[in-house]
């Protein structure tokens, strides 16, 4: 009985030694790799962004040097048409230089020269994508065509610019911001945007102007406070900061006829506001003082005998034409409009 008990056990031990173990099911392999890997889940938008992140932007077009930096970098690299934006990329144009970037499929903003602006944020708020821009100097032109549910909001000093799509397909609302270290200035050419402080949103209707003195330094390239921020500046908006609004009772002025004469400035005498063109090329003319410059694009435009003109490439669709008028310290944007089919 000994005996069989013994053979019995050496004959279970020898199985258990030539078993050898099962290969995994592909269906064990792929769990054992998914709970390994990290999962590619979708950034909350209320997370920051990162440096690396594209910012969904791009050089439309480049005239002259413009530079772009990285939040991570110090030095400062010379752009191309094909060069990617990310977030919190510093963008500047030199003397005589612009830019025109694209922030949506059919919207703008342009730098004009000596400007520079920092990309801060895109967000959805409430179903609309917004387009957060810092703007550090130098005067910024913008176009933002309706229909597409979308918002920028330029961060400026002791102001937040909010310009909202219209509702209506096609519509346009163009708008201009002037920065200098005393001096900030918000223009509507057409359409309407709004003023945003700590406690208060003000509506800036078509062709008025906000203009309020500052005092800010425009040349570090630190980013301010104010542009971080989750809350607008503790400003207050006045109605005199505001032209363009009628007041209750407006003042009786008259000029005699001979120092109306007397008052020559510069103005733009063709093509007319509104005007239509089938053509890609026309030009500008109009009337300029001896003692101003004009520059247009960032380029010096010729004048002689009190007039000036110059060669303009139109784009199809509505054209914003912005001179820059510079008369010994102060400095003044003229535009107008015209279209081309």
């Amino acid at each position: 009985m000994k005996i069989l008990c013994l053979i019995l056990f050496l004959l279970i031990v020898s199985c258990s030694q030539d078993k050898t173990p099962s290969e995994p099911s592909s269906e064990e392999v792929k769990k054992t790799i998914s709970e390994v890997e990290p999962k590619n889940e979708p950034r909350n938008n209320a997370q920051e962004p990162t440096a690396e992140e594209p910012f969904d932007a791009k050089f439309e077009k480049i005239n002259g040097l413009v530079n772009y930096k990285r939040k991570s970098e110090t030095v400062w690299e010379e752009s191309q048409l094909e060069t990617k934006l990310y977030f919190k990329d510093w963008i500047k144009t030199g003397e005589k230089s612009s830019t025109t970037v694209r922030i949506f499929a059919d919207s703008y903003i342009e730098l004009s020269e000596k400007s520079r602006i920092i990309l801060l944020e895109k967000k959805y708020k409430k179903e609309v994508e917004q387009t957060i821009i810092g703007v550090k100097n130098g005067h910024i032109q913008g176009e933002v065509v309706g229909g597409n549910n979308k918002e920028v909001v330029l961060k400026l000093p002791n102001v937040w610019l909010k310009v909202r799509s219209s509702i209506k397909k096609g519509a346009k609302k163009i708008f201009q911001v002037s920065l200098s270290e005393d001096k900030v200035k918000v223009h509507t050419e057409k359409g309407e945007v709004q003023l945003v402080t700590k406690n208060k949103v003000v509506d800036l209707k078509e062709k008025q102007e906000f203009t309020q003195k500052i005092d800010v330094n425009t040349e570090s390239e630190a980013i301010p406070d104010i542009y971080t921020s989750a809350s607008p500046p503790d400003t207050e908006i006045k109605p005199a900061d505001i032209k363009g609004i009628k007041p209750d009772k407006p003042v009786q002025t008259s000029t005699p006829k001979k120092v109306v004469d007397e008052l020559k400035f510069f103005s733009i005498t063709y093509p007319k506001e509104g005007q239509t063109f089938t053509q890609e090329k026309i030009k500008v003319r109009g009337t300029v003082l001896p003692k101003q410059k004009v520059l247009f694009r960032g380029q010096s435009v010729k004048k002689s005998k009190g007039r000036f003109s110059v060669d303009v490439s139109l784009t199809k669709g509505y054209n914003l034409l912005t001179f820059q008028v510079i008369e010994g310290s102060d400095v003044q944007y003229v535009s107008i409009g015209v279209e081309r089919k």
